[in-house]
């Protein structure tokens, strides 16, 4: 490699087009809707892709190459000094990447004094940290992870929360024991509005369907909508409320339904 360039680990969304020919692997191994970690030279112009096709060239093998990319993240040193309010944030272009490093997550670890984190990557070039609650889900937390991957405009990484103890880094969703499905309830055609009950766990396939039909202005059957009244239970209003715009979603929490 040049010297003149950093091999770093960098993390892509989870949906990005480029995993079928860079030499990436999901963040976390078996796990669905995780950001890819991939492979940049980063030179003093440029920031260059490795693509599994030069590694199988050169021969260079992937755990290798990970290893040496996660030693130049911890080369930057990245500042982790805990705020007022309990949280480390790291702001860098490779801030999230630390997530793929578990040297600078233990280090992460031991900045807040916490056996366990949790921890938010909205957006490439930023990370968020705090002590993991003993019990219980921080809906609170969600919902700002929820809330800046749906604002960010470029270099979104992930809507999820990730907690790292003593089984390492993991995706945290609220449940896994009960599927997510979306229950068309009513359509009012004169004035375009879609009603919607949410039922089971929200997770960040839920968030990300909701947002694309505001997105889209229509309905599964085409029809257009202008107006959303989106119903779920208590516990999903954060994350729900964080990702969809208000300025034309109605929420209203199911058990207070007519």
């Amino acid at each position: 490699m040049d010297a003149r360039n950093a091999l770093l680990p960098i993390l892509h969304e989870a949906d990005w087009s480029g995993a079928d020919f860079a030499a990436c692997k999901p963040l976390i191994e078996g796990a669905s809707d995780v950001p890819f970690v991939a492979l940049v030279l980063d030179g003093e112009t440029e920031r260059r892709t490795l693509t599994q096709a030069k590694l199988d060239e050169d021969g260079q093998r992937w755990d290798v190459m990970l290893a040496r990319a996660r030693a130049g993240l911890a080369h930057r040193a990245l500042p982790m000094r805990p705020r007022a309010d309990g949280t480390v944030v790291l702001v860098d272009e490779y801030a999230s990447s630390v997530l793929a490093v578990p040297d600078e997550l233990e280090r992460l670890r031991r900045a807040l004094d916490a056996e366990s984190l949790l921890l938010a990557a909205p957006t490439r070039g930023l990370l968020v940290a705090r002590s993991a609650p003993t019990s219980g889900f921080d809906a609170r937390f969600a919902a700002f992870a929820a809330s800046a991957f749906a604002e960010a405009i470029e270099a979104r990484i992930s809507p999820l929360v990730f907690s790292l103890g003593p089984d390492g880094l993991r995706a945290e969703r609220r449940t896994e024991a009960e599927p997510v499905r979306f229950e068309v309830v009513g359509y009012d055609e004169d004035a375009e509005r879609l009603v919607v009950e949410v039922h089971g766990a929200v997770d960040t396939g839920a968030v990300r369907a909701l947002e694309a039909l505001a997105r889209r202005g229509l309905d599964p059957s085409g029809r257009p909508v202008a107006e959303l009244e989106v119903r779920a239970r208590a516990g999903a209003m954060p994350m729900l409320r964080a990702a969809l715009p208000s300025d034309w979603v109605d929420f209203v929490t199911l058990g207070d339904t007519p």
